[in-house]
């Protein structure tokens, strides 16, 4: 979100999916094998797709303190995508370990507020309005708490190349979204933000990755080993889990 404030919403939405390099390049030198022509077309597919889509100025593009925050976070993601594929954290109940992970998001940012604006006219500027405090329940509950409860659930039973994969979606739903709700939202906020328009860019953006994620989903398919249920899970869980029967 700081490095939203640095930066513009095209090149932020395309540094976020840098995830979808650094899933494959981890798996290789994990497997220690060498990426294939067919892996690296599908890579060079996705992110050429999310470039297009992102609608991304090479002449005014630069590293600085926005991008560089933004390449962070995706580089945490991506260890966060990684670490929910450990067979030790297969067992987790998902609903104690989602709540005491937004507990700590909340004491770092609760600190952080604190720290940066003392002032307390702050606190009641962010909630003066309807608009805001609505716009804020959709992100809370939506973007938030359904997002990564699903995340924490559902993930482990499948690989991380796997979950890479369904996760590039990301820019095809905002693609789509960016098409309507944009107008919506601003007559709300009372804001001038017209929607997107459906144009070549969205199409041939949207169908290369679509056409990398069927090749690559294809592969998935082929080759995918059935992950074990919980109870053949003999690696110790880390943290909170739940006995296996």
């Amino acid at each position: 979100m700081d490095g939203l404030a640095y930066t513009s919403a095209s090149i932020s939405a395309f540094l976020t999916q840098a995830y979808c390099i650094l899933l494959p390049l981890c798996h290789f030198a994990r497997t220690r094998t060498v990426p294939g022509l067919r892996d690296l077309l599908a890579i060079f597919m996705v992110v050429s797709g999310i470039t297009i889509l992102a609608n991304v100025d090479w002449r005014t593009y630069r590293i600085s303190r926005g991008e560089l925050e933004t390449l962070i976070s995706a580089v945490f993601f991506t260890f966060q995508i990684l670490w929910l594929e450990r067979p030790a954290f297969r067992p987790n109940r998902t609903r104690l370990v989602s709540t005491t992970m937004f507990l700590s998001i909340g004491l770092v940012f609760g600190l952080a507020a604190l720290c940066t604006r003392p002032d307390r006219m702050n606190y009641t500027t962010a909630i003066d309005s309807f608009a805001k405090l609505f716009l804020t329940l959709l992100l809370v509950f939506f973007c938030t708490l359904l997002a990564f409860n699903l995340m924490n659930h559902c993930q482990p039973a499948i690989t991380s190349t796997e979950a890479g994969i369904v996760y590039t979606t990301e820019p095809l739903f905002t693609a789509v979204f960016a098409l309507f709700l944009p107008a919506q939202l601003s007559g709300l906020a009372q804001i001038d933000y017209a929607n997107e328009q459906f144009s070549l860019a969205v199409l041939s953006g949207g169908g290369l990755i679509l056409l990398a994620k069927l090749a690559n989903l294809l592969l998935q398919i082929r080759s995918r080993k059935a992950i074990p249920p919980v109870a053949e899970v003999r690696t110790p869980a880390a943290g909170l889990q739940k006995p296996s029967s």
